[in-house]
């Protein structure tokens, strides 16, 4: 079972294939279709149940496995604002990312996010595209924001 966004569902219809990747396997891809899509949407999580059929001749995959899905959507592509994961902070409870406003001058900034495509992350607010950030030695401005350094 998988869970979609909301705002995902236009490009998802019954058969479309799917890439599926575990933790006990990493280098390792299965490939399975859509096979059954929930009538609801969860109110918490704004995702809807999405079922991934995928063949298991050698009984490696097994009932509980925690599952990466990547649907290939059938429906119109849209345009979205990413950055690397790890440009994204855990600050105060809430998630932010570190921005260059002028040469070697950051500023925090906090963002919602969307969708996780692995290696990005869909930016929903909080950024423009071409803003600058921060992707590697982020920890850094954490630790000076955190510790109250100027």
């Amino acid at each position: 079972m998988a869970r979609i966004f909301e705002h995902d569902l236009a490009g998802l219809s019954l058969g479309v294939p799917a890439v599926i990747r575990v933790d006990a396997y990493p280098n390792e891809t299965f490939r399975g279709t859509v096979s059954y899509i929930s009538d609801t949407i969860d109110p918490v999580t704004r995702t809807v149940e999405a079922r991934i059929e995928v063949p298991n001749p050698q009984h490696r995959l097994k009932p509980g496995m925690f599952a990466h899905a990547q649907i290939v959507s059938g429906g119109m592509r849209r345009a979205v604002l990413a950055v690397p994961a790890s440009a994204v902070y855990q600050i105060d409870g809430d998630k932010a990312v570190f921005v260059e406003v002028k040469p070697h001058v950051f500023v925090m900034r906090p963002v919602a996010l969307g969708t996780n495509g692995g290696n990005d992350v869909e930016v929903l607010s909080g950024l423009h595209a071409g803003d600058r950030v921060v992707s590697r030695g982020g920890l850094v401005l954490k630790s000076l924001l955190v510790n109250g350094a100027d």
